[in-house]
């Protein structure tokens, strides 16, 4: 469903919700949401929603732009939460949203409770997640042991090294992991830093395939 830049706030969202959530043998969803005025009481409104859609096995969910914050995407993780048969999960909350560290804990608390979940995609661009946001991100994301691949996506100069450490030291528990890619644009991050935790990603044993992209804008 593509509603980009439609100027949809919380009652467009929790409509939208309500409908999908009487669907209830939806497998696949895509929802295109971006460019709009969606705060947190919407995307609240929809990850509990979306906590009632207990088939779903593929959610795209792209909602980069709005005035999402905190009390959002820890609501979104609460109603992942719920959906214990997803597969394959993508989320964009980057650009204008202002997701902070409690916001992207609780996120990740909610995806690790997939424990069917393969893929994963996650873009947090332009929010300020900061170190202990990260780190508790990637510590969430490790308990669901059945993930496969996962890319990341960060543009955030608060994360630092202690960030950066904490999210391949926490990642490093996801056992099943094949692929792995991540773009960070975080000028606060050393060189040091990013030549050992490099090595520490080719040690993990089950990884095949991983990039780790730098930018620096």
């Amino acid at each position: 469903m593509n509603l980009i830049c439609n100027q949809l706030s919380e009652i467009a969202a929790f409509n939208l919700g309500e409908a999908l959530s009487n669907c209830k043998n939806l497998q696949i969803i895509k929802l295109y949401l971006s460019q709009n005025k969606i705060s947190d009481s919407g995307a609240s409104k929809l990850g509990q929603f979306l906590g009632k859609c207990l088939n779903i096995s593929h959610l795209y969910l792209e909602m980069n732009d709005n005035l999402i914050g905190d009390d959002g995407s820890s609501e979104l993780g609460l109603g992942l939460s719920k959906c214990k048969n997803l597969i394959v999960l993508s989320i964009n909350l980057s650009g204008e949203n202002h997701i902070k560290e409690r916001g992207a804990s609780n996120l990740g608390i909610g995806v690790g409770q997939c424990q069917k979940l393969i893929n994963f995609k996650l873009n947090l661009f332009c929010n300020l997640i900061g170190a202990q946001g990260v780190t508790n991100l990637a510590l969430g994301i490790s308990k669901s042991q059945t993930l496969q691949n996962f890319s990341l996506f960060l543009r955030d100069d608060t994360i630092g090294d202690n960030g950066f450490c904490g999210l391949i030291d926490n990642l490093s528990y996801c056992s099943n992991l094949f692929s792995l890619e991540l773009i960070i644009q975080d000028r606060s991050i050393s060189s040091q830093v990013k030549i050992c935790q490099t090595q520490k990603i080719k040690k993990m044993k089950k990884l095949i395939q991983f990039s780790v992209m730098y930018l620096y804008l």
